[in-house]
């Protein structure tokens, strides 16, 4: 890969590339402060520096491309792995990108990579960057927190694929945020759940649905200080900036423990 040119200043972020790319991994050697450089094959890569950067820059972020199952690539097209972003153009090669892996290079590999022929929308950034974001700045839930949710996180994986009215809700949830009252290192804490819909539902709907979430609520062994102090389901249309931001993502695939 050792294009020049000009058609590094066409790519922006999220754009993709196929074509196996060494990455590398940094490891410590034998001798004192002695380091290795492990290499690996990756099937492509994504670029993730911001599309303004790559204009100004010598040296740009690039993510590896990961194969997936069908069912990791519809999780991370929900948004319900952080650990993976997803883009359209790679779904048909059931790749995604890994968050995880990425490596700084010269603007120059780009020039030498066939870039995959896709316009993004507006939209379609907005998601891309929204996922580069997230996998960054998840929030850091209490330790004991975080134990408590365990049950859940297991009976939502259990159940999302299940023609059932829980399984419509755990697909038809954008996400699941949590608020703490006063704080969460208070010595005791009220906590409220936010079940934000992405689609609209019927009243009846939701009056099955809270149920449901109450059963939810009864599966997380929280710790004494901690205890639910009400549920509320809405769609993003109907939650109010001040709830959103006073609340925190529970990313239950992916929770910093």
């Amino acid at each position: 890969m050792d294009g020049q040119g000009d058609e590094t200043c066409e790519w922006e972020q999220g754009d993709a590339a196929l074509g196996n790319l060494p990455f590398v991994t940094l490891e410590l050697g034998a001798g004192e402060d002695a380091y290795d450089a492990s290499f690996y094959e990756v099937p492509g890569f994504a670029l993730i520096t911001q599309t303004c950067d790559v204009l100004r820059r010598d040296e740009v972020q690039i993510a590896a491309l990961i194969s997936v199952t069908i069912d990791e690539l519809e999780q991370a097209r929900r948004r319900r792995k952080p650990r993976f972003a997803y883009l359209p153009q790679l779904a048909p090669h059931k790749l995604v990108v890994d968050l995880d892996r990425v490596m700084t290079v010269q603007k120059a590999v780009l020039g030498g990579a066939e870039r995959i022929k896709w316009k993004l929308t507006d939209a379609g950034r907005r998601v891309f960057a929204d996922a580069l974001a997230r996998h960054k700045e998840r929030f850091a839930f209490p330790d004991d927190f975080v134990e408590a949710m365990q049950p859940l996180r297991k009976r939502l994986d259990d159940k999302k694929s299940k023609d059932s009215a829980e399984g419509r809700l755990i697909r038809a949830a954008g996400e699941l945020r949590v608020s703490a009252s006063p704080s969460w290192a208070a010595a005791s804490v009220e906590l409220t759940l936010f079940c934000i819909l992405t689609q609209d539902a019927h009243s009846n709907d939701r009056a099955e649905w809270a149920k449901i979430i109450k059963t939810w609520e009864g599966l997380c062994k929280l710790p004494n200080r901690m205890a639910f102090g009400g549920t509320i389901i809405s769609t993003y249309e109907e939650m109010t900036a001040a709830d959103y931001l006073g609340s925190d993502k529970l990313d239950l695939d992916y929770m910093s423990a």
